[in-house]
């Protein structure tokens, strides 16, 4: 999973980095995030030291990127109501990853900070007496050129330029894009979303895309009172929670850090997978097996067992009309359903060779994880502050 972290020692990273074959640049760089991580890290000495108003100190605050146990970015941030700053910026390519992996992990990790602390996506590079940081990294230039942006400024990533570079690296299509921009909907706190874990990608793109109100949803205005709008975006976000289960679902069975699935949505709003490595498994005496290299398209409905049992019979043969491989999932209140009425449906579904999935939510659980996504939602920043320090 991906994590930036306070850290409180770098005694491995030392230890490897001249096996590894880091250049003594590099090394020089890592040295001096080790002293930063000393002075200022959690096991420094004195935390309370210099800590009134008197005598307010400037605190680097040392943070690490890692993916598994392999090191890829480390910085140093420090951060007011109106200026976000980066002291030191390191990063490092492994074969393991794409190449400037970190660096885009930090600048993911970095630009998430700088729009929490200070409303805007602007990161200031400090070189000495306080940083480390002569110039923007040629890392971060390079990642930025990639993804089709020139950075103009020697010193610091622009508001502009930061909040164009955030959605590129989120990875959204540009037809989410479209969707959102001509919506209305400010695209860094969709991408923001994401990136603090709020929303996945594909359920943006999944509310980019059909949601009839995004706004709504990314500003957490889907408010009750207004009975027919909160049903529909709910009937949208039940079938954006019950991909993230399937998907989760699919991964649990060769290790969550293997990422075996990669998804996107069809224009009848069916989820689209391909499974890097093959999933099967047995449930209550059904076998369900899902191929690897393969397009399979998951037909979503998520109901309540009365649901269920009326609307059974359309949602087996909606599914069944997709390409094979193809399978139908359903919530946890499927097990409800009258035993007589529930054989109908299962024995429906294995003549039209269309395998049932069930997730472990109901779909009860479901709304009550929907109503806290949207409570998070607004708590996050929506402009600059309204004074400085």
């Amino acid at each position: 999973m991906n994590r930036a972290t306070h850290p409180t020692a770098m005694s491995v990273a030392g230890a490897h980095s001249k096996t590894l074959g880091l250049s003594s640049k590099v090394f020089e760089k890592l040295e001096t995030y080790k002293a930063l991580c000393k002075k200022f890290g959690v096991s420094r000495k004195n935390p309370d030291l210099n800590r009134n108003a008197s005598a307010r100190v400037r605190e680097w605050i040392p943070r690490r990127y890692c993916e598994d146990e392999y090191l890829l970015c480390v910085w140093c941030c420090h951060s007011t109501r109106n200026i976000y700053r980066l002291g030191l910026f390191l990063s490092e390519d492994h074969r393991r990853f794409v190449r400037d992996a970190g660096a885009m992990g930090g600048l993911i990790f970095n630009l998430s900070e700088a729009y929490d602390k200070t409303g805007m996506m602007e990161v200031h590079f400090v070189g000495p007496p306080e940083g480390h940081e002569l110039e923007v990294p040629e890392s971060v230039r390079r990642v930025a050129y990639n993804l089709g942006l020139k950075l103009q400024h020697k010193h610091h990533i622009a508001d502009e330029e930061g909040r164009l570079l955030y959605a590129r690296l989120t990875g959204l299509s540009e037809k989410a894009v479209q969707s959102l921009t001509a919506r209305g909907v400010d695209l860094v706190k969709a991408c923001f979303t994401v990136h603090r874990g709020l929303w996945t990608k594909e359920q943006v793109e999944l509310i980019a895309l059909q949601a009839h109100a995004p706004e709504r949803i990314f500003t957490g205005n889907m408010l009750a009172e207004h009975r027919v709008q909160y049903l529909h975006d709910m009937l949208l976000l039940r079938v954006a929670v019950l991909a993230e289960r399937l998907q989760t679902l699919c991964s649990s069975v060769h290790g969550p850090n293997d990422q075996v699935v990669t998804a996107e949505w069809t224009e009848e709003c069916r989820l689209a997978m391909t499974l890097h490595k093959p999933v099967g498994w047995t449930h209550e005496g059904r076998e369900i097996k899902l191929p690897a290299k393969a397009r399979i398209l998951a037909t979503l409905t998520a109901r309540d067992a009365k649901g269920y049992e009326v609307f059974g019979s359309d949602d087996v043969q909606a599914a069944a009309s997709a390409p094979e491989p193809r399978l139908l999932v359903l919530t946890r209140d499927f097990d409800w359903v009258r035993e007589v009425r529930r054989k109908e449906l299962i024995t429906q579904a294995a003549k039209a060779s269309l395998p049932i999935v069930q997730v472990v939510d109901t779909i009860g659980e479901m709304d009550a994880n929907i109503d806290e996504r949207i409570a998070r939602v607004v708590s996050t920043r929506r402009g600059a502050p309204e004074r400085p320090d």
